[in-house]
């Protein structure tokens, strides 16, 4: 099956995709991929890295549950902002108030029918982090669907290091087409797994700024981000000029 989740991030929302065993898709906007579910509620990532996630119920000191705002408890009373004892976002059945909550795989603080898997819980924490200038390299499986040239591109996009850049003409070197800078720039444009993916790391051979999905702004944003990250002795950010 495979699962949509939306957040909400410092560069906008974005929607994380992801099948049982790996992440498919990392976009920018609302669109749901073809054949893909979306998951209840959302998440909204702060910029302390920390995940805040949406449509839940949290458990409180006290073992009660606490609606999240506009949640509808088993009853059918609607939830309030400041939290309704014993109501479960989605208004899905939970234990009596004191005994916590229970989501449909047996996590406590989560209510049924909210249930996020925890590869999407993973990815939306492993962003959360690297947007907060806290990680550098993600530990998530990739399955990006393409042909196989563009998963050899997508391959070798994967393997610049946080806080670098390379060339259209050092990525077509690098994969054996050295000839084949513009279909390395098309396939670069074609990357469903944004950021986690890097194609925001490609630049111009004057190391000028080249197209990406979300904007150049969102891609200079990307590359301040790792530079103001990255100790200048591991390698300035652009990398000298290449005219191929």
């Amino acid at each position: 099956m495979i699962r949509s989740l939306h957040i909400v991030t410092p560069l906008g929302r974005m929607t994380l995709t992801a099948s049982e065993q790996a992440i498919v898709g990392l976009s920018f906007g609302s669109e749901i991929p073809a054949g893909a579910e979306l998951v209840a509620g959302g998440a909204e990532l702060r910029a302390d890295g920390g995940v805040m996630y949406t449509g839940e119920a949290a458990l409180r000191t006290d073992g009660n549950a606490t609606c999240a705002a506009g949640a509808v408890c088993a009853a059918g009373k609607p939830g309030r902002a400041t939290g309704e004892p014993g109501c479960a976002a989605g208004g899905m059945q939970v234990r009596t108030p004191g005994e916590g909550v229970t989501c449909a795989a047996g996590e406590p603080g989560h209510a049924a029918g909210s249930e996020i898997p925890p590869l999407l819980r993973r990815a939306a924490e492993e962003l959360g982090e690297y947007l907060a200038g806290r990680r550098r390299d993600f530990t998530l499986p990739l399955d990006p669907s393409g042909s196989d040239f563009q998963r050899q591109v997508w391959q070798a996009l994967r393997s610049i290091p946080y806080g670098q850049t390379r060339t259209y003409g050092q990525i077509a070197e690098q994969i054996g087409r050295r000839r084949a800078a513009r279909a390395v720039g098309m396939a670069n444009n074609r990357n469903p797994i944004a950021i986690l993916i890097p194609c925001h790391r490609v630049i111009g051979s004057d190391g000028s700024m080249t197209g990406y999905a979300a904007g150049i702004a969102i891609k200079e944003r990307l590359l301040a981000l790792e530079r103001r990250n990255t100790p200048r002795a591991e390698g300035e950010l652009f990398p000298v000029r290449d005219d191929r």
